[in-house]
């Protein structure tokens, strides 16, 4: 009888197919049934009875978890053996995938049993692969899973089974919101090494969330750049550390999840580099080579040789100048590739930093060097070159890079040079390398002259300790700073369309590419009162005690509207309306210093230095 009923089941099918439009589909496939219209199946799907029980039916809202259209068998007298085919999927051999869906049952005394099955034609004989077994499904519960990953033979056509096979006298299976698709195993993400010492270093990385899950995760790392082939492999759950590294070297590290039998791909490898010391120098930083015990570099120091080359080495009084310990470089028969490194040395994001050495040469040869800032003491480690040399005339050269170095992180860096001298040249010579704070200091020696009515003539002198690009200067009746200040490049300036008789403030600070200077305390000047007109009302003002201990008492002939009060910054520290011709006012508080005392008087204003002891 199942034989018969299996061939009848074949003629059905070719019956089905012809009557609908049935072509494969692709994954993505879902299944809800919420299109079919019950007891029907929806287009595309098959229920076979492959036996003597009842079939699959689309029934709603049966209840126990399931409130919308749901695939149901429900038992009779008989065993189950009924067949639920989805409609057929487009797989490719090689590809995982999952199917995801819900199921339960209507009774906590009857158990059930189904399983879910792969196949090439949506008939029993044709389910070959077994995918899921359950064989009790009890207690009125529904549950939502994720089976898999399962993998086609080939590439082609093929239908997922579900077969319910219960015992007679059972209650009713339920299966709903059916969804197959690619089984993903994510990439782990934002890869990032930390702790990194001689022989150490951490690797984390973001936890993946999205996918199938994760189990564990398989790491590489050795030596060379990202662009090598992961080698030895460890499994963790974790973040590890790494031992053993060696100090100097150049490391790639990978990462790549395991969800279930499924490895996603390799994240991208990140590289690092393992410093040659777990001490690192500081801000101001001065290499002169003192410390090296003769031909060795000072230690935390790192010199590398290029293929059938000499290496630098630290010589004493080498000549052309060089009077003390000098790392060197001496030519030979091959062209140079050698470098040198400095210690680790910490630097901040955000902060701007200034690079000087000596480099020079021996007489008659012609020498080549290039400086680098790097993360790490290696020529892949390099980030940038700061600067490249011709070296001639065999006299030393004191180098100040021209412009600021900044880092993009807080972390450790490392000044390179490389040189790279023809074949057959002389020998080549490095010393005092200094990375400091790049300052941009005040002006100095300011003048105000030409006073006259509605003008003055200020000049200034550049500073000495570095190289303004320009200077930004302000003139104000008051001395605070002001919001806005005028740019120029020279060092002079006449300032027009000024007040007669009204005192001015001038500001001024340097400029020196991204950092910018402190303004000079106020330079006080006061312009000329036209012929003829008095000089208002201050000609019997008098101010005193100066020095002033507690109070500073004020007299004049006329009446004085306000008094204000401003320490050598131009910070406001005191203010108090007179509106009359004495005054006192109370700097028992006020530190200790020089202070501007600005009266003013119908609009006329005078400003007086007051000391406080």
């Amino acid at each position: 009888m199942k034989k018969i009923f299996f061939t009848s089941g074949l003629l059905l099918f070719g019956q089905w197919l012809l009557a609908q439009d049935c072509t494969a589909v692709s994954t993505p496939y879902t299944q809800d049934f919420e299109s079919a219209t019950a007891p029907d199946l929806p287009s595309c799907t098959l229920a076979i009875n492959a036996g003597s029980g009842n079939n699959w039916t689309v029934t709603s809202n049966p209840g126990t978890g399931f409130t919308d259209n749901t695939l149901a068998y429900t038992g009779n007298a008989e065993p189950a053996n009924a067949w639920f085919f989805t409609r057929a999927l487009q797989l490719e051999a090689g590809q995982p995938y999952k199917i995801t869906y819900k199921y339960g049952n209507s009774s906590t005394e009857a158990i059930e049993k189904f399983k879910i099955s792969l196949g090439s034609t949506a008939t029993e004989g044709g389910m070959t692969t077994t995918l899921v077994n359950y064989e009790n499904v009890t207690g009125a519960t529904e549950a939502t899973v994720t089976t898999g990953p399962f993998y086609a033979p080939e590439s082609g056509t093929y239908y997922i089974g579900f077969n319910a096979y219960s015992d007679a006298l059972q209650g009713s299976l339920y299966v709903d919101n059916i969804a197959i698709d690619v089984w993903t195993c994510e990439l782990p993400a934002n890869l990032l090494i930390s702790d990194i010492t001689t022989t150490a270093a951490t690797l984390s990385w973001d936890a993946v969330t999205t996918g199938d899950p994760v189990q564990f995760y398989q790491i590489s790392v050795q030596p060379g750049t990202a662009d090598a082939v992961p080698g030895p492999t460890t499994l963790t759950t974790t973040a590890p550390t790494f031992f053993p590294l060696t100090p100097a070297t150049v490391y790639t590290a990978y990462v790549r999840s395991f969800c279930s039998g499924v490895w996603s791909d390799w994240a991208e490898g990140v590289t690092f580099t393992t410093p040659l010391c777990d001490t690192y120098a500081t801000v101001p930083y001065i290499q002169d080579f003192e410390s090296a015990t003769v031909p060795a570099v000072p230690d935390c120091n790192l010199a590398t040789a290029g293929e059938n080359s000499n290496n630098w080495v630290t010589a004493l009084n080498p000549g052309s100048s060089f009077t003390s310990n000098t790392l060197t470089y001496t030519g030979g028969t091959e062209a140079a590739d050698d470098w040198f490194f400095t210690q680790g040395i910490q630097l901040e994001a955000g902060q701007y930093y200034k690079l000087s050495y000596k480099y020079g040469n021996d007489a008659a040869t012609t020498e080549a060097l290039a400086s680098f800032i790097a993360d790490g003491p290696s020529a892949l480690s390099v980030i940038s070159q700061l600067n490249e040399h011709t070296i001639t005339g065999g006299e030393p050269t004191n180098f100040s890079f021209p412009n600021p170095i900044s880092v993009a992180a807080n972390g450790i860096y490392y000044v390179g040079f490389h040189a790279t001298s023809a074949a057959s040249q002389g020998s080549l010579y490095l010393d005092d390398i200094s990375v400091e704070i790049w300052t941009c200091d005040e002006p100095t020696a300011i003048t105000v002259t030409n006073i006259t009515e509605n003008g003055a003539t200020i000049s200034w002198t550049a500073p000495e300790g570095s190289v303004p690009m320009g200077y930004f200067y302000a003139v104000s009746t008051s001395p605070e700073i002001p919001a806005d200040m005028i740019m120029t490049t020279a060092t002079s300036i006449t300032l027009p369309d000024l007040d007669p008789t009204t005192t001015y403030y001038f500001f001024i600070k340097s400029f020196c590419g991204p950092v910018t200077g402190e303004p000079t305390s106020p330079v006080m000047f006061t312009t000329q009162t036209p012929a003829g007109i008095d000089e208002h009302d201050f000609n019997n003002l008098r101010v005193y005690p100066n020095p002033a201990l507690n109070t500073i008492n004020i007299e004049n002939n006329k009446v004085i509207d306000t008094a204000i009060l401003y320490n050598i910054t131009g910070q406001k520290v005191l203010a108090q309306n007179i509106a009359g011709t004495n005054a006192t006012l109370n700097i028992e508080k006020l530190p200790t210093g020089i202070y501007l005392l600005n009266l003013s008087s119908e609009g006329a204003t005078k400003t007086i230095k007051i000391v406080k002891e």
